[in-house]
């Protein structure tokens, strides 16, 4: 496994997100849903990290919203 710094909008990225957003979506009232979209993932006070298994295939993700006194974790998925 390969754990690195990536773009969060590449299609195999996308579609861990969407797949941890239909999981989590009807679990929680909505308004206790904070999900952040592909843009705000991309935004440079982002760290986005991106876990890839030997082949490639991306298996797991996370995003730490870095802030001027703290950073938030704001997902994380895995397969």
């Amino acid at each position: 496994m390969h754990i690195a710094l990536e773009p969060p909008a590449q299609p195999d990225v996308i579609a861990l997100i969407d797949e941890l957003d239909a999981y989590q979506k009807p679990l929680y009232p909505l308004e206790s849903h904070y999900g952040i979209d592909i843009d705000a993932l991309a935004q440079p006070h982002v760290l986005f990290a991106v876990a890839r298994e030997k082949a490639g295939r991306a298996v797991g993700c996370a995003a730490i919203v870095v802030g001027p006194d703290y950073g938030e974790l704001k997902r994380i998925e895995a397969v």
